[in-house]
């Protein structure tokens, strides 16, 4: 890329600029000379989880049919912003406080019971397989369920997803007995299942499936925070004296 100023200094000529230093991922700058105001955008370089990657082939291949292109490209992108946000946050343990006597480890853990995933109308089979991927790569079980059992549910209990045929009713009766659960929504469903989470201070996700890994992987994810005492009358471990 080659980029062009006129500079006054020089009697109004037209000079180039410095080039535009070369980049491992593939860049694209929106139109402006470098700067503190350019925009840069950046494919992550990153390798997707092979475990995740293997799962996302076979989906592929059992379900093509039913998937666009632009759903297949979406499902590796979000495979790759998984492993992102896996590798940054995620997957690492934090400390920031650096203290010396003590450590305060924040971190993330996988949820206790499976996370509940509600199928309702009008779903989009891309989001499903979605939610499978990040279940995959977190540790988290997924039960999902529906009203009624669809061709796409049927094959993915084919491929080891636990897969329930439950009722609006059942179902609502179900989250309103059990505390403090979580429950992914797809599609459209029944209102009765909002009442249900209040009674048992539940929640419901019914946000827009992103592929966006800092943010779809939070309802499959627990936050601890462990704090150690590195130090024991007055001597620190690791450290001389």
């Amino acid at each position: 890329m080659r980029l062009w100023n006129v500079n006054p200094s020089a009697g109004g000529k037209t000079l180039p600029l410095a080039p535009v230093p070369k980049l491992a991922d593939p860049t694209t700058w929106d139109n402006k000379a470098p700067g503190p105001t350019a925009t840069l955008s950046v494919r992550p370089n990153i390798s997707v989880n092979p475990t995740v990657a293997r799962l996302l082939r076979d989906l592929e291949s059992r379900f093509g049919a039913a998937l666009t292109d632009d759903d297949r490209t979406w499902l590796w992108r979000a495979a790759e912003l998984d492993a992102v946000a896996w590798r940054d946050e995620f997957g690492v343990e934090h400390d920031r406080t650096a203290l010396i006597a003590e450590s305060n480890v924040f971190r993330y853990r996988p949820l206790i019971e499976p996370l509940n995933v509600r199928v309702g109308d009008n779903h989009a089979l891309r989001d499903l397989l979605r939610l499978v991927l990040a279940s995959r790569l977190t540790g988290t079980k997924i039960v999902i369920s529906a009203n009624e059992l669809d061709a796409q549910l049927t094959e993915l209990g084919a491929l080891g997803a636990r897969i329930r045929q439950v009722s609006d009713k059942a179902f609502a009766n179900e989250i309103a007995h059990k505390p403090s659960c979580r429950v992914r929504t797809l599609g459209e469903v029944d209102l009765a299942l909002y009442e249900a989470a209040v009674e048992s201070s539940s929640v419901i996700l019914d946000q827009d499936v992103l592929a966006d890994g800092r943010r779809e992987l939070l309802p499959f994810l627990l936050e601890q925070a462990v704090s150690t005492t590195n130090h024991r009358f007055g001597y620190i471990r690791g450290r001389s004296h």
